[in-house]
């Protein structure tokens, strides 16, 4: 428990030119191929067999949709067999006056499918095509009836005078069939090809469409690679009592982007990542709510190898002992977690008073006594002497060594030397950094209040004595 806190996407811009999708369709015959959930629905018989077919847009649009489109580019009714080995059934074109080869059809179907659900899934980013085949659409979709028109009598109302002038028409119309008969024979040819124009440019345009879609996809998947590259996955570590959740809440409120990458658990990874981990750890002592000397060994291989970061944190290890026999005790008798020890007493004189009542339980929880955890029996915790010895290792062995009481004196200073650490961008005089609510070296006021904590102290081992001087602690502060 940590007691560093007491009391308490995307838009798209719009761009001139040709947004394609590829048609979306829903056959009854063959539902397992076809999505219909974003279809409307609507119906149409053909050949006997229902056929549910929407566009999420023209295949090709600028500001309004043409006023024609050629047969090439017109949904096609397609129907599929029941079968083990289902097969495409042609049917026939939108207008009455012919059909692509069977061939060209199927070509065409299938890579309208293929395109489907390779860049119309739903939510997809369209792709614009820069060029505008508005006016070539709608020639194309004209030449059948301007074709038809040729040599063609207009129509007249009843009547035996319009009846004589239309018999007179018919005359002259057969009179000039020699010279009618070869610009039909001109113009059909032209037809198809202005026909074949399109469809090749249709082709064309949305295979330019899903190349620009892997070359965006291959960008960001470079881009994320660099990013990467760069990033190192950083580990915040802190022994229980250390003021580590201080540290997460400002690195939570203050690294940007970065910050949806943090886990408030340990993960090991064999390259750099991105990913900010925090958690307790033991580096040579197995304790109950701290991870193993193994996972923290691995942690650090990391490190040494040069695509991790170990930022350690640590505070006087006796305002660590104070904190966390406050915490167990209550999370023992109560089963209540707590995250300072003000949530308890009200005032230093009340701990002193409890501490005092119960001291033969605060020694036994200092000396790693198994009979204090008695009602939850599992992995023992750690002694003191433990407690200051895994801090030094941590110290030894770690990229940043940070101490809270430094924070509680300039936090933007020591918040500064995180965002070197994990090569954040970040304007630090933007920044406001608020300093931990809980008190530094709160136990010197137990000390001079409580005899058998003074006494205490008074009796620790030469060796502890040492290692809290080398870890930058003294018993007097």
């Amino acid at each position: 428990m940590d007691d560093s806190l007491e009391g308490s996407p995307d838009g798209h811009s719009t761009h001139t030119g040709i947004a394609i999708y590829v048609l979306e369709a829903n056959f009854a015959t063959e539902p397992s191929i076809f999505s219909s959930s974003d279809t409307e629905q609507g119906g149409e018989e053909v050949n006997g067999a229902t056929q549910r077919a929407t566009c999420k847009t023209p295949v090709f649009y600028r500001k309004q949709r043409p006023k024609a489109i050629p047969k090439c580019c017109t949904p096609r009714l397609v129907a599929f067999q029941a079968s083990a080995t289902p097969s495409l059934a042609i049917g026939g074109s939108a207008d009455n006056n012919g059909t692509l080869n069977d061939r060209k059809m199927k070509t065409e179907i299938q890579y309208r499918i293929s395109l489907d659900l390779q860049l119309a899934q739903k939510g997809s980013t369209p792709y614009y095509w820069p060029y505008d085949f508005t006016e070539m659409l709608r020639a194309a979709g004209d030449l059948d009836g301007l074709r038809n028109k040729v040599g063609a009598i207009n129509p007249r109302p009843p009547g035996w005078h319009n009846g004589l002038i239309q018999l007179v028409k018919r005359l002259l119309a057969r009179l000039l069939s020699w010279y009618t008969r070869p610009l039909g024979e001109f113009n059909a040819p032209m037809s198809q090809s202005l026909e074949e124009i399109v469809y090749v440019v249709d082709h064309l345009s949305m295979n330019m469409v899903a190349l620009e879609r892997r070359s965006a996809q291959s960008q960001r998947r470079n881009d994320a690679e660099a990013r990467f590259a760069s990033d190192r996955t950083a580990y915040i570590i802190g022994l229980f009592g250390s003021g580590r959740h201080y540290i997460n809440e400002i690195v939570l409120r203050n690294i940007g982007e970065r910050a949806k990458y943090f886990r408030d658990t340990i993960r090991l990874h064999p390259g750099p990542t991105p990913m900010i981990y925090s958690g307790h750890a033991t580096m040579k002592y197995i304790s109950r709510d701290q991870a193993r000397p193994e996972v923290m060994s691995r942690v650090l291989d990391a490190a040494r190898s040069g695509f991790a970061d170990v930022i350690f944190l640590c505070r006087h290890p006796l305002d660590s002992l104070l904190t966390n026999w406050v915490w167990w005790r209550t999370y023992l008798r109560d089963n209540r977690w707590i995250v300072g020890i003000s949530q308890v007493y009200q005032t230093t004189d009340d701990l002193c008073a409890d501490l005092e009542r119960n001291f033969l339980e605060f020694k036994a929880f200092a000396e790693g006594d198994p009979s204090f955890f008695a009602r939850a029996p599992g992995p023992p915790f750690l002694s003191f002497a433990e407690f200051v010895e895994e801090t030094e290792l941590h110290l030894q062995a770690a990229t940043l060594r940070l101490r809270l009481e430094d924070f509680m004196v300039n936090p933007l200073q020591e918040f500064s030397k995180i965002v070197e650490v994990m090569s954040l961008e970040l304007d630090l005089t933007r920044l406001s950094i608020a300093p931990p609510i809980t008190k530094p070296y709160g136990y010197l006021a137990v000390q001079e209040r409580s005899t058998q904590f003074r006494n205490f102290i008074d009796g620790l081992s030469a060796e502890t004595n040492r290692r809290i001087e080398n870890i930058g602690y003294n018993l007097t502060a």
